[in-house]
């Protein structure tokens, strides 16, 4: 009988880690098995699907391996919001007091309501 081992949780981190790295004004995205070059100003929001997200950029949206909170930490904190759980934002996108990108309303969560005001309050003039 072989011993068949369960990945060690470091493996696995590394493996999502790698599927979405950030370079400056870019995204290099695994999708398939092809890496995807993703323009950080063509972001409109990023939707966390348990061990996937759905990045949606100008008129098409692109589904990774990764988490929400990995592509958070790739994102630059001055451009992108974290209002949900399940959604980031790009600040430029949001429309006065809703955030509606491209007729999608995207929920501001409790947890995160508190720093997304007070980042967009840091922003005013």
């Amino acid at each position: 009988m072989t011993d068949l081992k369960r990945p060690e949780k470091a493996e696995i981190l590394k493996h999502i880690s790698d599927q979405i790295v950030s370079l400056n004004k870019y995204l290099f995205v695994k999708v398939d098995f092809s890496t995807v070059k993703v323009s950080i100003d063509e972001i409109k929001y990023i939707e966390g699907l348990k061990d996937y997200i759905k990045i949606y950029a100008n008129e098409k949206f692109l589904i990774t391996k990764s988490t929400i909170k990995h592509a958070e930490s790739r994102l630059p904190v001055e451009l992108f919001a974290r209002v949900h759980k399940s959604y980031i934002i790009s600040i430029d996108k949001i429309e006065y007091n809703h955030i509606f990108i491209r007729q999608k309303k995207i929920p501001i969560g409790m947890q995160f309501r508190d720093s997304f005001y007070e980042k967009i309050n840091h922003l005013r003039l």
